[in-house]
């Protein structure tokens, strides 16, 4: 029989330094936005918009946006990022966009938006967040948009660290 292990009293997870590395790895270079960013955070964007006093998943996206959302709201952020993909390039903006989620592939969540994106690295084993005193009890994506340079240099950055999988572009799923 399996156990269910109930949802974490907390929802702001740090990213640890050994994603930061490999984040900034698969940008070639730092991150320009962290739009969930957090005080005490390593990873260190050019801009960050603090939760909860500034509203970054109303805000404009451009750059190279690291997105580790508050795992209580993942949906909403996760289709920001994807609406983001859409309206930077055609506009001409630079946008890439790496994004820190459970893999929790049965929801309607992942369902509807996973598919959106350019790649999507399986981790391998658990994380343990910044400040945590265990490894999360799930295991974990990155899922990346942007241009085919930066698709190229995150599927070499992630690869060492998980299994990539390249999903057929489709519209996200109507839910």
């Amino acid at each position: 029989m399996s156990a269910y292990i109930a949802k974490a009293a907390r929802t702001d997870w740090l990213t640890p330094g050994e994603i930061v590395d490999v984040v900034e790895e698969a940008f070639g270079g730092r991150v320009d936005l962290d739009p969930c960013g957090n005080k005490l955070s390593l990873v260190g964007a050019r801009r960050q918009y603090l939760l909860p006093k500034d509203d970054g998943l109303h805000s404009p996206w451009k750059g190279r946006v690291f997105v580790n959302p508050p795992f209580d709201n993942v949906g909403d952020w996760l289709e920001k990022a994807w609406i983001e993909s859409q309206v930077n390039r055609p506009r001409g903006e630079h946008y890439e966009c790496i994004f820190l989620m459970p893999s929790r592939t049965d929801t309607r969540t992942w369902q509807s938006y996973a598919s959106t994106a350019k790649a999507i690295c399986f981790w391998a084993g658990r994380i343990t967040f910044h400040g945590a005193k265990a490894s999360a009890p799930f295991p974990t994506a990155f899922l990346y948009w942007g241009p085919e340079d930066g698709l190229n240099r995150f599927t070499t950055a992630f690869s060492v660290r998980g299994m990539i999988v390249c999903p057929v572009d489709f519209p996200p799923v109507a839910g």
